[in-house]
């Protein structure tokens, strides 16, 4: 992060503000140069292709059903897009995310490996499983202990045994010490799901320039699809979590000290820049009182 301070110095050396007040040239109109040379060099930096120091990034959710579009949600992006370029070029990439199907409070069938989600967290099936109702049969896989009829150990209520012949797991209803006479569907419920991670279980990126439907008034479908217009999101799901890379309007910072991006090569530009700017000023001034 840099500020406009050290550009201000540069000016100052070459140009100090008495000198350019007596030219009309005040405080206020040399912060105006700096925020006007910053934003045309971040702009035509974002033209071609060397926008990644401005990116924002937020998680948006479209939940909004739209008037005009009836067929779309639509979330609003916390900062203004740039504007002076196209779409595609201040959007720079998206992660659209997926939620996995909910177990079903019915009879289901499923193979090992699937996710499903339950109570706001994702669950992979830990065997294949033909018509059988699941629903509230998940557990959590840290503390799996292993069970085989006869190996004399003690299991308490809400172990979670797997067993080493049938390759099943099972949660302790009834606290017991394994013997070879074991019926394990006496003591405990056998459990389908183990627990990964949060909501949300897997991303697709997709950079904005290979999107090609991203036009209102183009049809948009799909899992992916979505459009940008006026600050907003749409898309025809609802509540989709969409991760967006884009870069924002500048908006003029009015105090030396705020922090912004600039790259050494920028500052070099903007530096170059102004200072032709204000020799071309001083010069007219020069010329008009004669």
């Amino acid at each position: 992060m840099a500020n406009f301070e050290q550009l201000y110095r540069d000016i100052s050396q070459q140009y100090p503000l008495e000198v350019l007040e007596q030219r009309g040239l005040y405080f206020n109109d040399l912060l105006n140069i700096i925020n006007d040379e910053y934003a045309s060099t971040r702009i035509e930096m974002v033209k071609t292709g060397r926008g990644q120091p401005f990116l924002v990034t937020e998680d948006v959710y479209a939940v909004i059903p739209d008037i005009s579009y009836p067929e779309f949600y639509y979330a609003e992006l916390q900062e203004p897009l740039l504007s002076a370029v196209p779409v595609q070029q201040a959007v720079y990439s998206s992660l659209v995310w997926y939620v996995s199907d909910q177990i079903q409070n019915t009879l289901q069938s499923f193979t090992k490996g699937d996710k499903k989600s339950y109570n706001g967290g994702v669950y992979v099936a830990v065997n294949n499983v033909s018509a059988v109702n699941t629903f509230g049969l998940t557990f959590y896989g840290k503390k799996v202990r292993n069970y085989k009829a006869g190996n004399s150990l003690s299991y308490q209520i809400d172990d979670i045994l797997y067993d080493t012949e049938t390759r099943q797991y099972w949660k302790v209803t009834e606290a017991f010490t394994s013997t070879s006479a074991d019926d394990l569907s006496t003591k405990a419920t056998r459990v389908y799901w183990k627990y990964l991670f949060g909501n949300y279980d897997t991303a697709n990126h997709y950079d904005f320039f290979e999107l090609t439907r991203n036009r209102m008034y183009v049809a948009i479908d799909g899992e992916h699809a979505f459009a940008i217009q006026d600050n907003k999101l749409y898309t025809p799901k609802q509540n989709k979590r969409f991760t967006i890379s884009y870069v924002p309007e500048w908006d003029n910072v009015t105090d030396l000290a705020t922090e912004v991006v600039m790259p050494s090569s920028m500052l070099h530009t903007i530096r170059r820049n102004i200072m032709m700017n204000l020799a071309k000023k001083v010069e007219l001034q020069n010329v008009a009182g004669r």
